[in-house]
């Protein structure tokens, strides 16, 4: 076996040391020494055992371990300039002989061979990514700081749906890049549901042909991108001399509606839903008030809500509802088809 003895090179302190075993078939003439300081010189000997004992120390030699690698500083996103100030980055730790070195999207404005560099994108019409690294001596890449480079890039902009009916939510999905903000718009003033930097919500309540915006802005510029949607509505049914006045008195309120929804149904309605009730047996008038069910269903079809009344007004919780489009259907007990009114829940 052998030893190496070390320890800071002009130090009076106690040597340092590690043994290494090599094996019998084969001679071992490395070893590896951890938890050294950068940049320090030390001065090392080393001496070897066997069963006949032990030699003497080798001449003692130097040594000077590496300086730390650096550490790069500066803005997430370069944009084209044509005069000061450029964007600028900065080495910790930086030693003679580092050199900086850029993406080919990237140009360097000054600052080269010193720890402090200048930079601007090297065209206008840049818009992808790119780096900054330090470099030694010998060419050997230290460190890299990667950056966006020019204005933003929507990879992709997708709808849930390319069709839909009116008052039904529809998805827009967004893949950006370049750490820009989103801004969303759509033409027809439809009902925003919700939105993030990477979707948005919409409802459209009237039928057509709709197109929305998506703007990605960065400190550099804006890019813009779109996506159309078909919104199809039922047709109504012609006027019905025969059939009863609307039930409602007024549209339900408020709507839209964060916490109570209040419906009242009209007076006359009663009266005339209550004059056209009839026995089966003598066609006489019934007197009796009517009873009315009231049911909320959401844009899936699911009924949240049902009460039934043979009062004039009804209140619904919807405070516990999420945003979006819901349903109000008005069953007077005598048309098989409700009175439908279309609700907005906002909180």
């Amino acid at each position: 076996m052998y030893t190496v003895y070390y320890r800071e090179a002009g130090s009076s302190s106690t040597w340092s040391q590690k043994t290494a075993y090599p094996n019998v078939s084969s001679a071992c003439t490395s070893i590896t020494i951890s938890q050294l300081t950068h940049s320090k010189t030390y001065e090392w000997r080393v001496n070897a055992q066997n069963p006949e004992g032990v030699s003497g120390y080798s001449d003692t030699m130097t040594f000077t371990t590496l300086p730390p690698d650096p550490s790069i500083s500066g803005p997430s996103i370069v944009c084209y300039k044509t005069s000061t100030p450029y964007f600028t980055y900065n080495a910790s730790n930086w030693q003679n002989g580092y050199t900086w070195e850029t993406s080919s999207n990237i140009s360097i404005k000054s600052g080269q061979g010193t720890n402090t560099l200048s930079v601007s994108a090297a065209m206008s019409s840049s818009s992808n990514s790119g780096w900054v690294s330090v470099k030694n001596s010998a060419g050997d890449e230290l460190k890299r700081y990667n950056v966006w480079v020019g204005i933003p890039k929507i990879i992709s902009l997708i709808s849930s749906q390319s069709t839909v009916n009116t008052g039904v939510s529809v998805d827009f999905y967004a893949d950006h890049q370049g750490d820009g903000t989103a801004t969303w718009s759509s033409t027809g003033s439809p009902v925003l549901i919700g939105s993030t930097n990477t979707y948005v919500t919409y409802a459209y309540l009237n039928s057509g042909n709709y197109s929305v915006t998506l703007q990605v802005t960065n400190q550099c510029g804006f890019c813009t991108d779109n996506k159309g949607i078909v919104v199809q509505g039922n047709t109504k049914p012609p006027p019905c001399p025969t059939c009863p006045p609307p039930i409602l008195q007024s549209p339900p309120y408020p709507n839209p509606a964060s916490d109570i929804l209040n419906i009242e149904i009209d007076g006359e309605a009663i009266a005339q839903t209550q004059s056209m009730q009839q026995t089966a047996t003598d066609g006489k008038s019934l007197k009796t008030d009517p009873t009315y069910d009231i049911r909320l269903y959401d844009g899936q079809g699911n009924l949240l809500r049902q009460t039934t009344t043979k009062g004039s007004k009804v209140e619904f919780n919807v405070a516990n509802l999420p945003n979006g489009i819901y349903y109000l259907h008005i069953y007077d007990g005598i048309s098989a088809t409700p009175e439908i009114q279309q609700i907005m829940v906002e909180h």
